[in-house]
Parts: structure tokens; sequence; C-alpha cells
């Protein structure tokens, strides 16, 4: 089973390759190129689905309580 960090590391690189094909384009340029846009729609979906939690995973709150949400603070504090 993947851990948080595989899914955070997706979720960093996704952002940065949304961030280089937007970079630096006008919005109407953007909404003039499709490729542009299906390129950014796409590494959307990708970023929504990589911050999707798994049914089975079991994940512990600041607290130590089990919870399904994820501990965002550990990776504020981890760094």
């Amino acid at each position: 089973m993947k851990n948080d960090l595989f899914y955070l590391n997706h979720v960093v690189e996704t952002a940065e390759i949304i961030t280089f094909y937007a970079n630096e384009v006008s919005l109407d340029d953007f909404l003039k190129n499709r490729m542009l846009c299906d390129a950014v729609m796409r590494n959307l979906q990708i970023l929504s689905e990589s911050t999707q939690i798994p049914n089975h995973a079991e994940k512990l709150d600041f607290y130590g309580r089990k919870t399904r949400k994820f501990p965002i603070y550990k990776l504020a504090f981890s760094a």
C-alpha cells in the first residue's frame, strides 16, 4: 500500500505541471488554446484524484484519534 508521502509528492508534481503550463499565459490566450486547456484540465483531474483518501485508509488526527481526514498538520511541521 502506498503511503501518504507518495500521494503528497504526486500532488506537488501535478501542481508544478499545471503551473508550468499556465505560467505567463494570459486568460485569453489560455482559452484560445484547446490543447493547453485540455492539458491543464487533465492535470486538475489527476490532482483531484490524488487528494482522495482510500476507503481502507486509517489515519490519526492531531490527538491520536482515528479519523479519515488527511493529517495536513503533519505535512506543515515535518519539513
